[in-house]
């Protein structure tokens, strides 16, 4: 297994690329979750923080909240990332 890690600011538009590939089974996206962190976000309050956005063989694994909020928000964010293999 190899893996990447880094921190990466992570565009509206990157968000979109990578909320449209993910895995299917993760759990359906929490409306007000989303809302509550995009709030943070626009607010400038929102801070990087230890859990990683993880892709896997280019699919999104985790992290779709916080990428959901940075498309609402509009505003690029700093995000630990993980890519495997």
């Amino acid at each position: 297994m190899n893996a990447i890690v880094s921190i990466k600011k992570v565009t509206p538009e990157q968000a979109i690329a990578w909320l449209s590939n993910k895995w299917h089974e993760q759990r359906g996206v929490r409306a007000n979750h989303v809302n509550r962190i995009a709030a943070d976000m626009s607010s400038g309050s929102f801070r990087l923080g230890p859990d990683a956005i993880l892709r896997v063989k280019g699919k999104l694994a985790n992290g779709q909240h916080r990428l959901e909020a940075v498309v609402k928000s509009g505003k690029p964010q700093s995000f630990i990332i993980l890519e495997s293999d």
